[in-house]
């Protein structure tokens, strides 16, 4: 199948009207008409509804042009690299970053890039870490920095050392600990810990704990990091979170230092072992040399 004939079948999915999309294309309307019905010959299934004013996909016209879309998108990106590797090294890492990271690396990483390699730009984005996963997988994004704990591994990520973040607890100012000079693992015994929900820190913390004898109340939930602050209060219990998260800085909470040099994470770049990107070893290769 001819890949113009699928991108003209994308982009008339999206405009759902063939003179903007003959228009859009610089062909002729009966042009593409032949090529529309030439995809559904091949595919041999209906996949739009044609009527005087207007074009509607089919259910599976739906799901094909999902599958041509990605087509699209993976031959564009192919042909870029190849125009990379004769041009001289240029182009794009799409970074993604948990939104309270990027005041620790985005500066550093941009600063670092401009002075090894200038023709290579870096975008970012921040997400939630689940939302951050996602994109990786569906190649939204090219690598991430995320955390390297044993339960989240999916099969597809590749990973490089990055550093080690320590752990600390997170208290209301109200709590007996708030003004304890330094916090041993066992001083959280008997209180209630808050997991933030689908958190794997919050589960690695709990295991954490439990492997230092420490008796947990009870568990409370907190639906996402954003509204921890709140549920501190509420309870009066703690959570465990990456010291990153100093940079949401509150009255209404304190963060404290956990005496135990177990409380720690590894944090690591994460990418997809099947990518094509031609820069991004590159850039992994100067990461590789920098200390954050």
């Amino acid at each position: 199948m001819d890949i113009e004939y699928i991108r003209e079948f994308v982009i008339l999915s999206e405009e759902l009207n063939y003179t903007r999309t003959a228009e859009k294309l610089f062909i002729n309307q009966s042009a593409l008409s032949r090529h529309i019905a030439k995809i559904e010959e091949i595919v041999g299934a209906k996949l739009l509804v044609r009527t005087t004013h207007n074009v509607a996909l089919t259910e599976i016209g739906v799901k094909t042009y999902e599958n041509f879309k990605k087509i699209i998108t993976d031959y564009d990106h192919a042909i870029k690299n190849v125009e990379l590797y004769t041009k001289g090294l240029t182009g794009t890492i799409r970074l993604g970053l948990l939104y309270y990271h990027v005041e620790i690396y985005a500066k550093n990483i941009l600063k670092k890039m401009k002075e090894g390699y200038p023709s290579i730009e870096v975008s970012f984005s921040s997400y939630q870490p689940k939302e951050m996963l996602e994109s990786l997988e569906n190649k939204t994004i090219d690598i991430a920095i995320y955390w390297n704990l044993p339960k989240i591994r999916p099969p597809f990520v590749e990973y490089q050392p990055l550093n080690e973040e320590k752990l600390v607890v997170v208290l209301s100012n109200a709590h007996p600990l708030a003004n304890v000079e330094e916090i041993m693992p066992a001083d959280l015994s008997n209180n209630t810990f808050i997991m933030i929900k689908d958190s794997e820190i919050s589960k690695y913390a709990k295991n954490l704990l439990e492997s230092r004898g420490v008796k947990i109340d009870h568990c409370a939930i907190c639906e996402n990091i954003d509204l921890l602050h709140l549920t501190v209060n509420e309870t009066n219990g703690f959570a465990i979170v990456p010291a990153a998260i100093h940079y949401m800085q509150r009255e209404d909470i304190i963060y404290k230092e956990i005496n135990d040099p177990s409380f720690k994470v590894n944090t690591c770049f994460i990418y997809r072992g099947d990518h094509n990107n031609a820069a991004l070893p590159e850039f992994l290769r100067l990461m590789s040399s920098i200390k954050f």
